[in-house]
């Protein structure tokens, strides 16, 4: 299995049990943070695949208007 900075590949891991994996792989290339996948390895965690969810799924809590943190 070919690591990619994608979320089918994040899948793939995930469906051999190497999510955690994936996403070391990800923040200490692409993603740019290895202190914040260093710091991931300091306690055990728990991952799941990745899931798709239409957009229109989610409400906005955040943003530049003075009513929204």
């Amino acid at each position: 299995m070919e690591y990619k900075a994608t979320s089918s590949s994040a899948r793939e891991f995930a469906d051999v049990g190497k999510l955690e994996e994936w996403i070391h792989l990800f923040l200490c290339g692409e993603g740019g943070n290895k202190p914040f996948s260093d710091g991931l390895k300091l306690a055990k965690r728990r991952y799941h695949a990745p899931k798709l969810y239409a957009l229109d799924t989610f409400k906005r809590c955040c943003g530049p208007e003075c009513d929204m943190k």
